[in-house]
């Protein structure tokens, strides 16, 4: 009875490293798809010749569906399983980023009507804050499920590192898209919409294949049991 328990509590401990390091990295890289905007800012409102105040309805759009998202996306994550919501979080906010990409290559600034290009612009971005919205509830859900209550205030703890440094890296990853180095690769000011969604849907087939939602999927009892 001993060495089973034993064999389960060590199976137990590596499932949680795993899921930890899964879901840190993948709430890290949610960042990468939300925050690269401001680096770009200047240059599309510079470029488009659009107003410091009338961009702002670009963030506006990405907070409005953001808070909306968090109201309905925890319950999503409750019926169909934080897994599957927060890959789709992952690819919902990877191809609204792509979609930016696509829209200002074949528009780019001085081509076609910029008023046009604004607010299809900002009803991407405003999607793209649904589909964020879903990866932290998602996150959430899954660490209630792998961590007992003892211990969940230090987990959680450390996992909200993962704001600071993502946020961080985002804009470390856009600095250099647009810099010299950057340009000798053949990026510009768009690839910070193109390279970063190429990264987070690496991130997310990483999450999907990693994860699973509650330690019963893998066999073992509750943690809170």
């Amino acid at each position: 009875m001993s060495n089973s328990t034993g064999g389960s509590t060590g199976n137990l401990k590596q499932w949680q490293y795993r899921i930890f390091g899964t879901v840190w990295i993948t709430y890290f890289a949610y960042y990468l798809c939300r925050f690269n905007l401001s680096i770009v800012k200047g240059t599309m409102v510079e470029g488009y010749e659009w107003s410091q105040t009338g961009f702002g309805w670009a963030f506006t759009s990405l907070a409005l569906a953001y808070a909306f998202g968090q109201l309905v996306n925890g319950q999503l994550a409750d019926r169909f399983g934080s897994r599957r919501i927060a890959s789709l979080g992952v690819l919902g906010s990877v191809v609204m980023n792509l979609a930016v990409f696509v829209l200002v290559t074949a528009a780019p600034p001085g081509v076609g009507d910029a008023t046009l290009v604004f607010w299809l612009f900002v009803a991407f971005w405003g999607v793209n804050g649904f589909f964020q919205a879903m990866g932290w509830s998602s996150m959430v859900r899954v660490m209630a499920h792998w961590f007992p209550v003892r211990v969940r205030g230090k987990v959680m703890g450390a996992m909200g590192t993962c704001y600071l440094l993502g946020n961080a890296f985002t804009w470390t990853v856009a600095l250099v898209l647009m810099s010299e180095l950057g340009e000798r690769f053949g990026c510009d000011w768009r690839s910070v919409f193109l390279i970063p969604a190429a990264m987070f849907g690496c991130v997310g087939v990483f999450f999907f294949v990693m994860i699973r939602n509650r330690p019963e999927d893998v066999g073992m009892p509750p943690v809170d049991e």
